[in-house]
C-alpha cells in the first residue's frame, strides 16, 4: 500500500531531503516495525552514526529512533481505529508488548489507545479503508 495509507498522520518529514537522508527515511518507513540498528542506517546514508543523527534531526526534526516511534504510533492509530486488538497492534507495529505500545501511544497521542478507540467510536468517525497487512 502507499505510504499515505500506512501512515496517514505522519507529516514529520520535509518533501526535499538530501539523497542520503531520504534513503534513511525510506528505510525507516519500510522497516518501521523492525529494530533497525543505527549502524545500518549510517551505512545506508554513507556517514558516521553521529553525523547521521545530527543531520537527520536537523532536517526531519527528530532523531531517527524518535522518528521511527512516530511511524509506529501512526500505524498503531490506524490499526486501533480499525478495531484490531491492542496486543496484535503492538506486535504488528514493532512494540515489545502491549504495555510498551500503550506507554508510547499515550506519550505521542496524549491518551492511551483504548481511550482513543472509544473516542473514535463515540464520535462515529468514518475511517478510510486501510489494509491491515504488513508490507
Amino acid at each position: 500500500p502507499p505510504r499515505s495509507t500506512l501512515f496517514p498522520y505522519t507529516t514529520l518529514f520535509r518533501s526535499i531531503l538530501t539523497p542520503a537522508l531520504a534513503r534513511t527515511r525510506d528505510a525507516l518507513h519500510e522497516r518501521f516495525a523492525e529494530d533497525v540498528p543505527l549502524e545500518q542506517l549510517a551505512a545506508l546514508a554513507g556517514m558516521s552514526k553521529c553525523h547521521l543523527v545530527h543531520l537527520f534531526h536537523k532536517e526531519v526534526g527528530l532523531p531517527p529512533h524518535a522518528y521511527q516511534i512516530q511511524l509506529r504510533v501512526a500505524r498503531a492509530r490506524v490499526l486501533v481505529a480499525a478495531g484490531v486488538p491492542l496486543a496484535e497492534v503492538a506486535t504488528m507495529t514493532g512494540f515489545a508488548d502491549q504495555s510498551h505500545l500503550t506507554r508510547l501511544f499515550k506519550r505521542v497521542v496524549g491518551m492511551p489507545p483504548g481511550q482513543y478507540a472509544a473516542l473514535l467510536a463515540a464520535q462515529s468517525v468514518p475511517l478510510p479503508h486501510v489494509s491491515l497487512a504488513m508490507t
